[in-house]
């Protein structure tokens, strides 16, 4: 899904840059404002793509490690079971790490000492909660 985002946004993109190249070397006005539109919609199509696959796969090495039996497919195929209707909740959860990221960053970096296992604990407990409703 991401890579038609991704195939958009580099045709759009390149075909932009070439407009401004040919209106720069003809002294021409610059292309019109819509290129930065059409753009901007790409771009924003492919942000959203990235984050709903990255949504819809993130519980894939939980359960890597919960059955190390299980192959990588019956992985990303349980992980993709495990999110239906959950979207919502683990979004609100990474969004709330935001804050403590900028932190860090205040920090020169060394908050994230403690920040990245904050998130993976929270990120395990996460999915302890959906196997523990069945998903």
């Amino acid at each position: 899904w991401v890579l038609p985002g991704l195939a958009l946004m580099l045709v759009l993109g390149g075909s932009w840059f070439v407009l401004v190249m040919q209106a720069t070397s003809q002294n021409l006005p610059p292309p019109m404002p819509t290129s930065w539109v059409l753009l901007g919609l790409s771009t924003a199509v492919v942000v959203v793509l990235a984050v709903w696959a990255g949504l819809r796969y993130s519980m894939t090495y939980f359960a890597v490690a919960d059955d190390s039996e299980a192959g990588a497919l019956s992985a990303i195929t349980r992980s993709k079971t495990m999110m239906k209707g959950n979207y919502g909740k683990l979004f609100c959860l990474s969004l709330r790490f935001i804050g403590w990221g900028l932190l860090c960053i205040l920090t020169c970096g060394i908050g994230f000492l403690w920040l990245g296992p904050y998130v993976q604990s929270s990120l395990a407990r996460f999915y302890d909660d959906l196997k523990a409703a069945g998903r």
